[in-house]
């Protein structure tokens, strides 16, 4: 299960990187249009910039994709936490009975 977390958590890092430099490009991209409003006002030209929203997608994306592997992540802790307590509650009902099964027969 490790080497399963160690993936998720390398692909995590990866998608955070790449998020970051998009969530750069959409303010940058915005940070241009604000001066353009500013600096020019309705005397300006506005086009549609396609990039715009497919950047704002994959940036949609990729905070879905970071949400499920977090997600995933959470799960596989929580299930070896589970199987580490029942571990734990085995040894314990191992070493509460009596060390010989056959010590009530004695008598």
């Amino acid at each position: 299960m490790k080497k399963i977390k160690d993936k998720i958590i390398d692909e995590r890092k990866y998608r955070v990187g790449s998020l970051r430099g998009k969530a750069d490009q959409l303010k940058k991209i915005c940070e241009g249009l604000i001066d353009k409003i500013d600096r020019d006002g309705i005397s300006a030209s506005y086009s549609i910039n396609i990039g715009v929203d497919k950047l704002a997608t994959s940036i949609n994306d990729t905070c879905r994709c970071l949400y499920f592997l977090k997600t995933w992540e959470d799960t596989l802790d929580k299930q070896e936490r589970e199987e580490d307590q029942n571990r734990q509650d085995l040894r314990g009902q191992d070493s509460s009975g009596p060390e010989d099964s056959c010590q009530g027969d004695q008598s």
